[in-house]
């Protein structure tokens, strides 16, 4: 087996504290979003089209979903008070809650879609008061092993 490297034996560009010239943050911050445009609009694509909206309801599914994107991602990389990681990353849509969505929207439409969100939104941030507790219930042991079976159950 190979040696695992120490960090003294890594060399990186750029280390923690560093900061690149204006350029090479310019291309960075290009290529983030290249790598999350695709999926930020790919989500409101999928539900607009499972739903028959039209192309203007479709279109401003996009732009609120390429709009609340951004300010999250200002958001969580800036910190306001006790919310945001304060770590540079990009935050988005997720195809998790497409299945969710296309079926309340099927029932009650665009309307019902955004109301499901917002109080979505407002149980997380209930529930989220009650993470660091829950933490002691769920050891790495415990979550390491759900996940590992999870994966386990994908195969085929």
């Amino acid at each position: 087996m190979d040696k695992v490297k120490t960090t003294d034996e890594i060399n990186l560009v750029y280390g923690v504290d560093d900061n690149p010239p204006i350029l090479e943050k310019i291309l960075f911050g290009i290529q983030h979003i290249f790598a999350a445009f695709g999926g930020i609009i790919v989500v409101p694509l999928v539900i607009s089209s499972a739903l028959g909206f039209d192309a203007k309801t479709g279109t401003a599914l996009i732009s609120a979903s390429i709009l609340a994107a951004g300010l999250a991602t200002i958001i969580q990389a800036r910190g306001v008070g006790p919310v945001g990681s304060k770590v540079a990353c990009i935050m988005g849509t997720d195809f998790t809650f497409v299945s969710p969505s296309i079926t309340v929207g099927s029932v009650l439409g665009l309307p019902g879609i955004i109301g499901a969100t917002i109080l979505g939104a407002i149980f997380e941030v209930i529930l989220s008061y009650f993470i660091r507790p829950l933490m002691k219930l769920f050891p790495p042991l415990v979550t390491g092993t759900v996940v590992c079976l999870i994966g386990l159950t994908l195969l085929p």
